[in-house]
């Protein structure tokens, strides 16, 4: 069986030593104790969120590494995927899948078509629920790295910000082979798709 994969917050574990302390926070003391009942000395890995990951052993209210910490790989490309906004919560769902399959950074976009009206306070909560999502999904697809989350913002405003990275655009009459689209952008940092 897999040691539990958690996600910590304001931690850098680059360059962490064995015996590194390592706070957890009390939603993952919770899981680990009494979803997972795990005990003291229970291995596990933990990850910072920004590739970094260690294996280490669940000590009372915090986790002690038990090996120095690795860096996953930076992919290339770094993906970005522009998402239109859905009714209700589809958002929700459309992040946690994309997080799931490793895409690197999810921008919500409103278009002349979007139904959801996101005003500022609205946005903000919406936001800040988003990522939430995100990070469930990491930990749930052991990923040491979380993707970021923005948005809502207009296709208008994405587009004019582009510059030279290639963009890739999901269409039903596409003449394309989207796996040729991708395999010639491959070449670049980052890659849009929307």
């Amino acid at each position: 069986m897999n040691a539990p994969f958690v996600l910590v917050d304001d931690v850098d574990l680059a360059g962490a030593p064995p015996g590194t302390t390592v706070p957890l926070s009390t939603d993952s003391r919770h899981h680990l104790g009494r979803v997972l009942r795990r005990r003291d000395g229970d291995p596990l890995v933990v990850a910072d969120g920004s590739g970094h990951r260690v294996e280490a052993r669940l000590d009372g209210e915090v986790a002690v590494t038990t090996a120095p910490a690795v860096e996953d790989a930076s992919p290339r490309p770094r993906l970005v995927v522009w998402q239109a906004l859905g009714k209700g919560r589809k958002h929700d769902e459309v992040v946690r899948v994309l997080t799931e399959l490793g895409v690197d950074e999810v921008v919500a976009l409103t278009s002349e078509r979007t139904v959801t009206d996101l005003r500022a306070e609205r946005a903000d909560k919406a936001r800040t629920r988003w990522r939430a999502v995100a990070r469930s999904a990491a930990e749930q697809a052991r990923r040491a790295r979380l993707p970021e989350v923005s948005g809502p913002d207009s296709l208008d405003d994405l587009v004019a910000g582009l510059g030279g990275r290639p963009c890739l655009i999901a269409h039903v009459g596409a003449t394309q082979d989207p796996l040729v689209a991708a395999r010639a952008a491959a070449g670049f940092g980052e890659v849009v798709l929307a």
